[in-house]
């Protein structure tokens, strides 16, 4: 890994995750379509390389306890990866309080670039002010009770 660094090198996760399953398909489309994004972002830059992609599909994002988003935080414990790349901040969570803790507290403290892609959101280029994630994040929980109501 040291030698990674001095190259500028990022082991990349990317994390897909979609909270509805898709019927007797394999995996959803919306999931296939993060996939093919994502892939081709990261293809995109000479200093990534794709360590692992974590799909957590049928979990909801209004936690943290999803079996490969588990996964990829303990390979960035074990510093196998040292960057995560999500499409959207709704993706990687829709709890504004654990996804701030991880944006602005663990994820900098382990070292790991966080890059939303919709978001345009980059924690190498830019220092991220977290009342616009959380402001964001509030909007896609605010968008979703509308939905649901619109139901009824």
């Amino acid at each position: 890994m040291k030698l990674q660094k001095v190259l500028n090198l990022f082991n990349v996760a990317i994390y897909i995750r979609l909270s509805r399953e898709d019927g007797d398909k394999e995996e959803s489309d919306s999931v296939g379509n993060q996939r093919k994004l994502l892939t081709e972002y990261v293809s995109r830059h000479d200093n990534f390389i794709l360590y692992d992609i974590y799909i957590d599909d049928g979990f909801t994002g209004t936690n943290f306890n999803r079996p490969a988003f588990q996964k990829m935080i303990a390979d960035i414990e074990d510093k196998k990866v040292n960057c995560v790349v999500v499409k959207d901040l709704s993706r990687f969570g829709r709890d504004y309080i654990d996804t701030g803790r991880y944006l602005e507290r663990i994820f900098p403290e382990l070292g790991v670039r966080f890059i939303s892609v919709s978001d345009n959101i980059d924690s190498i280029k830019q220092a991220y002010d977290i009342i616009i994630l959380l402001v964001q994040i509030g909007f896609y929980q605010f968008q979703n009770m509308i939905d649901v109501t619109m139901l009824w």
